[in-house]
């Protein structure tokens, strides 16, 4: 079973199933491949997504509340944002990814993954909210899902925010392998001479790895921020949904348009 959705360049079958819109089929037909597309990635632009929607939130709430009358521009309805929230959230935990189609060998600067994971925003919104996929006149993938977004501000970011928890997890398996260390720090030995002689190789061996995993960081945190987009509202807003370092860090920087 298929559905027909359509844009400026004509239409297209999506499967009725399918969380993807024509936008995602288009880019996959344009950039032919199989190479697999970081779910860490993927989970990061979700909470990306949700700090977009928490800041819209807040614009919306204070542009009403200034203005004490109707604002002359329309504005997204609170149960439409609650379930754009939802859906990012989801992708966030790396739901849907299934229906994420775009290959990772692409061109056109992540517009193709922006796309992809707006038309899984506002696809499932519309479900939660009793409508069918692929009806955009309730939740549209740019009027809706990629609300006061940019490209090249969401990809870079979420970028950024996957290889600052990926950094995270890698600093937990040092501090576990530190531990092992700090272990067999007090650990003795014996072989046919000597009693109670330190045994150093395990010592030796977790120490090794250590070194090397340290050494692999780069030294550090703050080197991988360099030369990338960050946002101060982006880090605050993570921060409160996604506690990480990458939030911390964000706040020591502040050349947005470097």
């Amino acid at each position: 079973m298929y559905r027909i959705e359509k844009d400026s360049l004509g239409e297209k079958k999506i499967p009725s199933e399918a969380l993807y819109g024509i936008h995602s089929e288009r880019a996959r037909n344009n950039f032919p491949g199989n190479t697999h597309f970081p779910v860490e990635w993927y989970k990061a632009v979700g909470i990306t997504k949700l700090a977009c929607y928490n800041t819209y939130r807040k614009f919306r709430n204070a542009a009403e509340s200034r203005s004490g009358k109707e604002l002359p521009f329309k504005m997204i309805p609170e149960d439409i944002l609650d379930s754009l929230c939802t859906s990012a959230k989801e992708v966030a935990e790396g739901k849907y990814f299934d229906h994420f189609i775009i290959p990772s060998v692409q061109g056109g600067a992540g517009t193709s993954i922006n796309m992809n994971i707006n038309e899984i925003i506002a696809n499932a919104a519309l479900s939660r909210c009793g409508h069918k996929y692929g009806d955009y006149k309730y939740i549209d993938p740019f009027e809706h899902a990629n609300v006061y977004q940019s490209t090249n501000d969401v990809i870079p970011s979420a970028l950024t925010v996957a290889v600052m928890k990926l950094l995270q997890a890698l600093e937990e398996k040092i501090n576990c392998l530190r531990q092992k260390v700090e272990e067999y720090e007090k650990k003795t030995g014996r072989d046919t001479l000597r009693c109670n002689l330190q045994s150093r190789l395990h010592l030796v061996y977790f120490s090794a790895h250590t070194m090397k995993l340290c050494r692999a960081t780069g030294g550090g945190y703050p080197n991988v921020l360099r030369g990338s987009n960050k946002s101060t509202w982006v880090a605050e807003q993570s921060e409160q949904a996604y506690p990480c370092p990458a939030s911390l860090l964000w706040k020591l920087s502040l050349n947005y348009a470097d």
